[in-house]
């Protein structure tokens, strides 16, 4: 019995290194990305107490929101939003 659970503790030892490189962290990164990246509600209501408006569309990327919005005053404009920081990083239109 010793000697099958001996076997068994060896033979896990030397799966779990080849297991470990088939999926590295990274295959896991964009779950915990997701935990730190600021939810797009929040964001939208940054953007209409700064610029006032509605909201046209969202293209929601990995680390930048790229939100097509028009402003109170009817312009339209296409904001770049850091999906982690809420820091508007550009402003066009």
């Amino acid at each position: 019995m010793i000697r099958a659970i001996s076997l068994l503790m060896l033979l896990f030892a030397a799966v779990t290194p080849a297991t470990a490189q088939r999926f590295p962290q990274s295959q896991w990164a964009p779950q915990q990305d997701e935990a730190r990246r600021i939810p797009f509600a929040q964001i939208e209501r940054d953007l209409r107490g700064r610029f006032g408006g509605e909201l046209i569309d969202v293209n929601d990327g990995r680390d930048v929101y790229i939100v097509s919005w028009i402003t109170g005053d009817g312009r339209r404009i296409v904001v770049e939003v850091d999906a982690r920081t809420g820091r508007i990083l550009s402003t066009r239109g």
